[in-house]
């Protein structure tokens, strides 16, 4: 869907006029709403004529609802909008969205609460998974995780203490197509640096990208990974880049209960209170980290800016969980599938900042980002993907509504999940011990009433076609395997962060 000649500029000029004019209550009292004219008038083929009708509607009430303004031509088309946008996909590991000051009262993200402000945000997007490998596989090809197959990722024999030694690696086939692919056969220039473990080489996560940094960085904070960034982004060539960049900021340090957040340097008395009990100290931990993280992006806009590369840009942020801080009697993350680990942030920053401030309050999940870039730029979506352009739902055209999935298989887990976007339920199963669950989002975000009981004929309904789905997904599978060898230092990195070992 991107914007090519002239009607269309123009027409995206108009609802986008009419729209400010609609959000800021100006035309209330006229007849007729302004966007709706707009819109009705350019899905017609008489676009001329609408013009001469629009600037009779501008002159008449006056641009902003005020006295009549003098007419003016729409702007030219700028000229973001003349080449191919680049795109920046920034994922952030363990990020919550609640710890987002855009969703709640925190001082977190200064930053990325102007950046939302100023863009598309996704109130209730959803991820795929509880941890980060088959989350961010689904993020990165469209599909839900019973297709890609990977269930535990690394696996490895313990004999004691955490050694070295040959471990199973399931890894992302080379049959799955994923975003960078078909950036790269479309001309751009296609850059990843992952700073997690899960995202490497060994686990197939470099497909499709012409440079992939997994090493410089590993496990390490953004100031790493933002000048890793800058300086590829020095070297790219003048085509569209698509950059894909992974940070593990809020990621804890040690895994334990509670886990343990280390604070950067510089942050120690941030959101330091007297008397905080023990969970809001964690949380205040993991928020100085989401804050360090949060500064750097700043500094990491203000080189785009100085460098001219905003302007004709499309940006990206989602994470791919959250985190448990023991509202269900657990800590971390992987081990179910509460809101506090499937709710994350999504934020899409267009060119020009075009749509920016709106809302979207529609149940979404991660495996639509794909779809919507493609749809923005006009490429084709490969066959097979389980996901769907978000571009209706903020341009009010008429947006498909699926069932959105997620799972946990990690360390033999069998939980699946299911949200509706249309009635709010949410249906979780655990597979093995046979538990139900289901709760009404609209009204009880938290989750704390199970109404499986009295929505009995819904939740067998529900399982039914959950288990149809599943079936049908593990059979397009494309599933493999293979051994890697890790040291010793590789073993206990990963025990640390709870990848190993029976947590």
């Amino acid at each position: 869907m991107m914007v090519r000649d002239g009607s269309d500029l123009l027409r995206d000029f108009l609802v986008s006029n009419a729209r400010t004019m609609d959000d800021g209550r100006q035309m209330k009292n006229r007849r007729g709403a302004p966007r709706e004219l707009a819109e009705r008038c350019f899905s017609s083929r008489s676009g001329a004529r609408c013009v001469a009708i629009w600037a009779l509607f501008v002159v008449g009430c006056g641009g902003d609802g005020s006295e009549p303004a003098v007419p003016t031509p729409p702007p030219a088309p700028p000229p973001a909008y003349a080449e191919p946008p680049s795109i920046l996909m920034l994922t952030i590991d363990t990020l919550r969205a609640d710890h987002l000051g855009v969703d709640s009262d925190r001082d977190s993200t200064p930053f990325l609460n102007e950046l939302a402000s100023r863009s598309i945000d996704f109130r209730r997007c959803f991820a795929q998974s509880s941890w980060t490998l088959p989350s961010m596989l689904s993020l990165i090809c469209a599909k839900n995780p019973p297709e890609i197959g990977v269930k535990d990722g690394i696996s490895l024999e313990r004999h004691g203490k955490v050694e070295g030694g040959t471990s199973k690696v399931e890894y992302f086939a080379e049959g799955h197509v994923t975003l960078p692919e078909v950036l790269q056969d479309q001309g751009y220039y296609t850059v990843g640096i992952s700073s997690s473990p899960h995202l490497t080489r060994r686990q197939g996560f470099h497909q499709g990208f012409q440079v992939f940094e997994e090493e410089s960085c590993m496990l390490s904070n953004a100031e790493c990974v933002l000048d890793l960034a800058r300086k590829e982004l020095r070297e790219i060539p003048s085509q569209p880049f698509f950059l894909w960049v992974h940070f593990f900021d809020p990621h804890f340090d040690q895994k334990g209960s509670p886990p343990t957040y280390a604070t950067p340097r510089g942050y120690e008395r941030l959101f330091s209170e007297p008397d905080l009990d023990m969970v809001e100290s964690v949380q205040a931990d993991y928020d100085r980290k989401i804050r360090f993280l949060d500064d750097r992006l700043r500094g990491f806009f203000r080189f785009l800016g100085d460098r001219e590369l905003r302007g004709n840009l499309i940006v990206v942020i989602a994470a791919d969980h959250g985190e448990e801080f023991l509202e269900k009697q657990r800590w971390g993350h992987a081990k179910a599938l509460t809101n506090t680990l499937l709710h994350v942030p999504l934020i899409l920053r267009l060119p020009d900042h075009a749509y920016g401030g709106t809302v979207v309050d529609r149940a979404v999940s991660n495996i639509d980002v794909m779809p919507t870039l493609l749809d923005l730029l006009d490429i084709p979506v490969p066959s097979g993907i389980e996901g769907v352009s978000l571009v209706p739902t903020w341009t009010g055209g008429d947006s498909e509504s699926r069932l959105i999935y997620s799972e946990t298989q990690r360390r033999g887990l069998n939980m699946r999940c299911l949200i509706d976007p249309e009635t709010n339920l949410k249906f979780v199963f655990d597979l093995h011990s046979g538990t139900k669950e289901v709760y009404d989002l609209a009204r009880d975000g938290l989750e704390l009433e199970n109404l499986a009981s009295e929505r009995a004929d819904e939740v067998a309904a529900a399982e039914e076609r959950l288990l149809r789905w599943i079936s049908a997904m593990e059979g397009r599978a494309i599933r493999q395997e293979g051994v890697s060898e890790l040291s010793e230092e590789e073993a206990q990195a990963l025990e640390s962060l709870g990848y190993l070992g029976d947590e």
